[in-house]
């Protein structure tokens, strides 16, 4: 049996990583690509200071690594894998999309969360994740994210895997909404 990936993406303060983490699925495992980053970068290694500086700066961690991190993430034991905040990138679609060529692993769908920028930008205001969350890197992560964005969403709605979710209703709907599609897959 091969295993369902559901990839989540949306902008900053989107709400996807807090949503995903509430979902009671069983045999379902969920990966946040920018909470691993985060954790990577803390660590005093060659990796680690890598990350954290295209973090500081605000842009897209390496392709190798991104493959790298993924393809653990692909290894794991369980019958669903969410991945949220990724890909980032065209280039991180299309190495995706060779990834599952060759693994025990379909993509279901990539669900957007689809949030106003006064609402992320609140969220983002209102939480201390990690070295990304401050104020001033928003703007920039965000225009990085929209520049991205559409050409991302062609893609995978040329192969019919695209959907999108409201992500500015109450948190309860949004995850019921997500855990609604991920069922229906």
């Amino acid at each position: 049996m091969q295993k369902k990936i559901f990839l989540v993406i949306g902008s900053p303060g989107s709400g996807k990583t807090s949503v995903c983490n509430t979902l009671e699925i069983p045999k379902l495992l969920h990966f946040s690509i920018g909470e691993m980053y985060r954790n990577i970068a803390e660590k005093n290694t060659r990796l680690g200071a890598i990350i954290k500086h295209k973090i500081v700066i605000g842009q897209i961690v390496p392709i190798d690594i991104a493959k790298e991190v993924i393809s653990h993430f692909l290894k794991s034991n369980c019958d669903i894998i969410i991945i949220d905040g990724f890909p980032r990138d065209m280039k991180q679609a299309k190495m995706f999309s060779n990834l599952i060529e060759k693994s025990n692993c379909v993509l279901s769908i990539l669900i957007e969360i689809l949030v106003d920028e006064t609402k992320a930008f609140e969220r983002i205001s209102s939480r201390n994740r990690g070295i990304d969350d401050r104020k001033e890197l928003f703007k920039d992560r965000l225009v990085l994210f929209k520049k991205e964005r559409n050409e991302i969403i062609d893609y995978y709605i040329k192969q019919n895997k695209y959907i999108s979710i409201n992500g500015n209703l109450d948190f309860e709907i949004v995850t019921s909404n997500l855990k609604k599609i991920i069922l229906s897959k």
